[in-house]
């Protein structure tokens, strides 16, 4: 359920499968009957063990060496002949490789299903609120964004989508920017989901589910992010962002809300509280 947003979650891979390499040499007593059997020996971190099936067919050549290349599996075999031979058929040799081979695979953990499902083009529309000289709430911009979740990994305890959020603010200012950023899911020691996270800007925010589609999270407001919204002199800050996510005319649709408190000192040197809505927006998946 991705969501990024300007200070909030902003944001902007399938598991691959390595076959590492290998290569076999296998000296093969052929004859001229079908079902053949050859004598393996291997090198390298492939199997000992290969099945070969011979079929013999019409044929009209002297084989000494053949080199089978199967790029799918980066495996590159020599099939070299003990002896020289004149058969009067063609060889078509399939090459099945024990189990043993295919598991020799780096597929690393699977991926939860939860996390595939995060994968997806996110639109959306937000706005960001602030105060004038006089500490009223004024809106200090607005923008729209598509957001790209792909690349659904597991690795290390964590199982994610990165993201890619393209922002395109009102009236040009200020530029349009991409961010990056990776949102998931912790994994419990058996494998099972744990909390749900947000990495952007290079912080990580831990979200709570309260019901079945509402999620939250708290998080400190620092002077300068506050300093860009109007306040000085800014004692302290917090955060508190709410999404909800539900099905609008058939559409997925996440609704988020940050509501931030902040004490500051204003110019007559007195403190001042205040409590608003900071940001709004929300994301529709395509």
């Amino acid at each position: 359920m991705p969501a990024s947003t300007k200070g909030v979650e902003q944001a902007p891979r399938p598991a691959t499968t390595a076959f590492e390499p290998a290569r076999l040499v296998v000296a093969l007593r052929l004859t001229r009957h079908a079902g053949s059997k050859a004598v393996v020996a291997g090198r390298g971190p492939a199997p000992r063990a290969i099945l070969v099936s011979l079929c013999c067919q019409a044929f009209t050549s002297r084989a000494r060496r053949c080199v089978y290349s199967l790029a799918a599996f980066r495996f590159k075999l020599t099939i070299r002949t003990m002896v020289p031979m004149h058969i009067t058929t063609p060889i078509i040799m399939s090459i099945l490789f024990c189990a043993a081979a295919l598991g020799q695979t780096n597929t690393g953990p699977k991926v939860p299903a939860e996390v595939a499902a995060l994968q997806g083009v996110y639109t959306g529309a937000w706005a960001s609120y602030g105060v004038d000289a006089n500490g009223q709430v004024v809106r200090r911009a607005s923008w729209t964004d598509t957001m790209k979740a792909g690349n659904a990994t597991s690795e290390a305890g964590r199982a994610f989508v990165t993201t890619m959020d393209e922002m395109v603010f009102e009236g040009g200012r200020p530029p349009a920017m991409k961010i990056k950023g990776e949102e998931g899911y912790l994994l419990n020691r058996d494998g099972t989901l744990g909390e749900y996270y947000i990495k952007t800007f290079g912080q990580e925010y831990r979200m709570r589910k309260l019901d079945g589609n509402v999620w939250t999270y708290a998080a400190s407001a620092s002077p300068q992010e506050l300093a860009q919204a109007g306040f000085s002199n800014v004692r302290s800050g917090q955060h508190v962002v709410v999404k909800v996510v539900n099905q609008e005319e058939g559409v997925e649709t996440h609704r988020i809300t940050r509501v931030t408190t902040v004490n500051w000192t204003d110019t007559a040197g007195k403190s001042r509280w205040l409590q608003f809505v900071s940001l709004e927006g929300v994301h529709r998946r395509q």
